[in-house]
């Protein structure tokens, strides 16, 4: 089998196991899902060290800063419902596979009244490592 074909096999199954949950990563029989709220779970894998490498996900919502965290932890394939298209790019970029349901400008905040916070503490930046700082230090402001 080639590379492709596995990697599409762990996306598809990743997206098939996505109902009830926010996140699901996928490789071979590993099949790990979490239903954590924004990027917690994965800010929280990044900042435990941990390497997905070869991974595929699937998500409810992409956007640039979770993009960034999925680049950082070695995800290879995103399914996303909801995919920004700045994280559309950063995974264009980042030679990411990538695939959505529904592609979007602005990934909102939760009272649906601006752009999620996370968004716009990446929103000038493409850098992953310089992404991910942001991300903490937004996080850190929120506490």
């Amino acid at each position: 089998e080639s590379l492709r074909t596995v990697l599409m096999t762990d996306l598809k199954r990743a997206y098939e196991s996505l109902e009830g949950h926010s996140l699901v990563l996928c490789k071979g029989d590993i099949l790990i899902t979490d239903d954590g709220r924004g990027i917690s779970t994965l800010i929280g894998l990044v900042h435990d060290g941990k390497s997905f490498d070869g991974f595929s996900a699937a998500d409810t919502i992409v956007g640039k800063a979770a993009a960034m965290l999925f680049v950082k932890l070695g995800v290879t394939s995103v399914h996303a419902v909801v995919m920004s298209a700045s994280a559309m790019r950063l995974f264009e970029y980042n030679s990411v596979i990538f695939e959505y349901d529904t592609i979007t400008d602005l990934i909102v905040n939760r009272k649906g009244d601006g752009p999620c916070p996370m968004e716009a503490a990446v929103s000038d930046t493409f850098d992953v490592e310089q992404g991910i700082c942001l991300l903490t230090r937004q996080i850190d402001s929120m506490r």
